[in-house]
């Protein structure tokens, strides 16, 4: 029961590494294209996608998913690699909000959702590559070979 919930949850993180690229390129062109359509997002009914809060919201959903997703992988693998590339991504779409004006903010935000669907990623080879187990016959101590 205990190996069943277990492979439930690792498969849930791995999923959610999908979801977190996902969001992060959704979030990358999200800020590449603002600029250039937001002239004409009135007319299409989409204006709620220059709203503040929108952005905010998807920023925090990017955030909630990228920390549970990869403090999982942590736990299982202890490769701070992905973390740190989070962490960065992070830091600059921060930074954009915070500190930027339009002119550099789309740069900040688009660099920093690059870096999270890339932690997203790494992450992912990461578990993938310790949750794979060589073969029983590979060794020479397989009763088989």
């Amino acid at each position: 029961m205990v190996l069943y919930l277990s492979m439930i949850i690792q498969s849930v993180r791995r999923r959610l590494d999908h979801v977190g690229i996902g969001l992060s390129l959704l979030c990358a062109v999200h800020c590449t294209l603002m600029p250039l359509i937001l002239t004409s997002l009135p007319l299409w009914g989409l204006g709620f996608l220059a709203n503040v809060y929108c952005e905010a919201a998807i920023i925090t959903l990017s955030f909630i998913i990228a920390s549970y997703s990869l403090i999982g992988g942590y736990k299982q693998t202890r490769s701070v690699g992905p973390l740190i590339t989070l962490a960065v991504g992070f830091a600059l779409i921060f930074a954009a909000q915070l500190l930027a004006n339009e002119k550099y903010e789309w740069m900040l935000m688009v660099a920093g959702g690059l870096l999270v669907g890339s932690a997203h990623l790494y992450n992912w080879k990461v578990v993938h590559k310790a949750s794979v187990k060589p073969h029983c016959c590979a060794s020479s101590q397989c009763p088989n070979a």
